[in-house]
Formats: structure tokens, C-alpha cells, sequence
């Protein structure tokens, strides 16, 4: 039976890449399977469907409230989460994250979205029940969000095309933590080419 490893994302979180670049090739049998996030890993992982996955540090935080823990973390890689943030459509209709109150928001269900989604509400007063949260997938979050389908989503920032194009960034973190709710103008006029 192959050794079945997780693959999520591109770069440098792709397994296949890490070993070819420590110039390392496994001597058995591996099974390469690709998730679209580290919460699905770890359902996989404890579906037992899986033997290795990574994954940023939130979803095992949320697996750590469920009750089955059938993994075993085993090591931290360190490096910047600073890259969430809430889009918007352009338009005056949110200007800052206290807008968003009542409002339906896409995310994905026990991530690093998920979890800054609900920090950059919290820092601006409201919280998860304020807002009419939508779980998603990755790719329905952005689909669903350039259809006009959703208010805002909480995701990586600007990681796809379609938002890139139809979107405005609120209360993305920086270096110092979660902001306080402001926009960020110089990727929003970056983004619309002013």
C-alpha cells in the first residue's frame, strides 16, 4: 500500500517539490492527493484516508473541539499568515467591516479564513452572529462571490483572478495583527488601476 500524502496548495507548501528540492526521492510507493485546504486534510487524515498532510495551524485548533483526533501533529512550520482579508464588490455599498452586519459572508468551515474572519469582526464590535455566514469551498467561495451571490468573503487575499478583478479588500491583517477595520486603498487602486 502507497504512502498516501496530502498536497494543498501550490509552491512551496507541494510535497513533491520539497523532496525534489532536498533532492530526495522515496524508496516506496507514494500516493500523491491534492486538497483544496488544510481542513479537508484533516478530515482525510482522520477518515483515515490519508497517512501525511500539512495544513496551516488553525484547522487542527478547530479539530481540537471535535470528537475525533485521530492525527498526531508533529511539527510547525513557521512563516506569514498575514495574507486574509474580507472582500468586498467595488462600490460604495461596504465601506468598512461594521458594514458587513447582516450581511452574507462566504468562507471556508475551520480555516485560517475562517478564524481571521471572525478576529476582523470581533475588532470591530460584531461577532459570527451578526453577520449570515455561508461555509464554503474554496473555489464555490470565489465563484459564488464573483457571481454576486455573497456580500463579501473571507479569504486569502486576492488569491484568484475573478476576485482580483471584481473586489475591494477590507481589514486585511498586517504585520501588527488584525486591523481595525479600514480599507485597504493602495491594493483597491492598485487593483482598479487609478
Amino acid at each position: 500500500m502507497p504512502l498516501r500524502v496530502a498536497i494543498t496548495g501550490k509552491g512551496a507548501s507541494d510535497t513533491r517539490l520539497l523532496l525534489k528540492a532536498a533532492g530526495l526521492a522515496p524508496d516506496f510507493p507514494v500516493q500523491y492527493l491534492e486538497f483544496q485546504s488544510g481542513h479537508l486534510v484533516i478530515e482525510a487524515l482522520n477518515s483515515d484516508a490519508l497517512d501525511f498532510g500539512g495544513s496551516s495551524e488553525i484547522p487542527p485548533v478547530f479539530s481540537a473541539a471535535s470528537t475525533v483526533q485521530s492525527f498526531l501533529q508533529v511539527g510547525v512550520l513557521h512563516g506569514d499568515v498575514n495574507n486574509q482579508a474580507v472582500l468586498v464588490p467595488k462600490g460604495p455599498a461596504i465601506r468598512d467591516l461594521r458594514d458587513l452586519k447582516g450581511k452574507r459572508v462566504g468562507y471556508v468551515r475551520a480555516t485560517t479564513s475562517q478564524y481571521f474572519l471572525i478576529e476582523m469582526l470581533r475588532s470591530v464590535g460584531l461577532s459570527w452572529s451578526d453577520i449570515e455566514p455561508v461555509a464554503l469551498t474554496v473555489s464555490d467561495g470565489v465563484a459564488a462571490f464573483s457571481q454576486g451571490a455573497l456580500d463579501a468573503l473571507g479569504n486569502l487575499r486576492l488569491r484568484d483572478p475573478a476576485c482580483r478583478r471584481d473586489a475591494r479588500s477590507h481589514g486585511a491583517p498586517d504585520s501588527a495583527g488584525i486591523s481595525l477595520g479600514k480599507l485597504s486603498r493602495a491594493g483597491a487602486s492598485q487593483r482598479s488601476g487609478k
